[in-house]
């Protein structure tokens, strides 16, 4: 469980914004950990300018919520939260043949398609600026990331790297839009024995929970004869991330991204439900973080681990065009309300 504390910090950072399409509240606490290693960032562009399949210049709306979870230090989900939004948006307003991705002559049948091929270039690019980033510092550690990126406020794309989750309250059920990545799933497992890495104690060599993720070099720097490194795909741990679209439709009720610290506690479907209640009850988006995060520390288990680690989420109700936030906590408060008496 890394180093604990005896009693836990339990301030709670809380920030929300009321926003025409999707209000959020977003929440993080310490809890048990010695320091604080997640991260976030929140960030709203409108008129970005795209060059879509067909070649057309295009202005789009763009939206994005991150939630990073760093391990053996703080230094690589901080300076992610800084830095990956911009790296993304700056791939999103490239053309494939201005870009510096070497993806000249690629062409994509599909925006979604073309949007995944960007975001994944963005986040390669990311992992060498941090590569040059803890190198100066002389810092070893890596991050997760989850990323919602919602563009005309109708498509939802999920970016995945690592063991942090997204998840949507869809009609009341939780649908799961991100799979973590552990080194024992048989893929995972398949690129880490042919990169010569080898996986014990459900790790990769033996230390490393996941198989994805940010940062972690010593999982990424074995040379070749002829001195080049390994592309991303060839190294233990890679941080190419998997990527899951959704289109927002009225069924959609709210959006959560969360760090395992929180998932270690609560399945998709019992955060969905805990969420829905706080609502009926007539609780605010701030307040239903904090009870989330409360709930959550309460639960704290020494055999399982669960309960001990840092925690950061971020919900976000996902309103109607042109209905207020307070709209919103009607409606869903209704629609919950007459599922239970009808």
């Amino acid at each position: 469980m890394g180093q604990l504390i005896s009693q836990p910090l339990t301030d709670k950072t809380v920030e929300h914004k009321t926003l025409p399409r999707f209000s959020y509240a977003l929440g993080s606490m310490q809890g048990y950990r010695l320091t604080q290693e997640d991260a976030h960032a929140v960030h709203f562009q409108r008129d970005l300018p795209f060059w879509d399949v067909d070649g057309g210049l295009r202005l789009i709306d763009v939206k994005i919520f991150a939630v990073f979870d760093g391990h053996g230090g703080s230094e690589s989900s901080r300076y992610l939260s800084h830095e990956l939004v911009d790296t993304i948006l700056s791939h999103l307003t490239q053309k494939l043949d201005e870009s510096a991705d070497g993806d000249y002559g690629l062409h994509f049948s599909t925006t979604q398609g073309l949007v995944i091929h960007k975001i994944k270039a963005a986040f390669l690019q990311m992992d060498q600026h941090l590569y040059q980033h803890l190198k100066y510092h002389g810092a070893q550690c890596g991050s997760t990331a989850i990323v919602c990126v919602l563009i005309d406020n109708e498509q939802l794309y999920s970016i995945n790297t690592g063991d942090s989750r997204l998840v949507v309250s869809y009609e009341g059920s939780a649908k799961s839009l991100s799979y973590d990545h552990k080194p024992t799933h048989i893929g995972e497992l398949i690129r880490i024995n042919d990169a010569g890495g080898s996986v014990s104690y459900n790790r990769v060599g033996g230390v490393l929970a996941l198989s994805r993720a940010f940062g972690d070099f010593t999982f990424k720097s074995r040379r070749l004869a002829d001195n080049q490194t390994l592309h991303s795909e060839e190294t233990q741990v890679t941080v190419e991330p998997e990527c899951i679209t959704h289109h927002l439709s009225i069924k959609d009720e709210f959006i959560v991204l969360a760090c395992d610290g929180i998932w270690d506690v609560f399945t998709a479907r019992d955060l969905v439900h805990f969420i829905r209640h706080c609502l009926v009850l007539g609780m605010v988006l701030p307040a239903i973080t904090a009870k989330v995060l409360e709930h959550s520390i309460s639960l704290a288990n020494q055999q399982t681990g669960a309960g001990f680690d840092n925690m950061t989420m971020i919900i976000i109700a996902c309103q109607q065009h042109g209905e207020t936030l307070e709209q919103w906590y009607k409606r869903i408060k209704s629609k919950i309300e007459l599922e239970k008496f009808g």
